[in-house]
């Protein structure tokens, strides 16, 4: 099977919002979010309505931590102005499990699930 690549420009900037819950729907206050995309990585913290909002672009791996938990999720590359990007914080230690080798001191992390986030893209290009 073949593969196709199309470049479409630049990456489109864009302001992206949202709310940071923990698994049981609460909002968390206190968050830290970042957008990575090439050399740039904004970040902010969630207000006490678990409410963030960061300027970034198409494309960016979004992020957020709190404690032991964190959620990630990537900002679209739709052609809008804004978009809307919910995440679920998950607790690093049941997506990350210590795996025990046969050497006693070697331990790795071991990925099990992807943390879940919601997105809606909204605005007008």
């Amino acid at each position: 099977m073949g593969r196709v690549e199309l470049s479409l420009g630049p990456p489109h900037g864009k302001q992206v919002h949202g709310i940071v819950r923990d698994r049981d729907g609460r909002p968390v206050a206190g968050a830290s979010v970042s957008a990575e995309y090439e050399d740039e990585a904004p970040s902010t913290q969630t207000d006490a309505s678990g409410r963030y909002t960061l300027e970034t672009f198409s494309g960016a791996r979004l992020e957020a931590t709190e404690g032991a938990r964190y959620a990630t999720a990537s900002v679209s590359g739709a052609n809008v102005d804004r978009e809307q990007i919910d995440l679920v914080l998950e607790d690093l230690a049941d997506d990350y499990p210590i795996e025990e080798s046969d050497e006693p001191s070697s331990r790795s992390l071991a990925r099990q699930n992807t943390p879940r986030s919601i997105i809606r893209t909204t605005g007008s290009t």
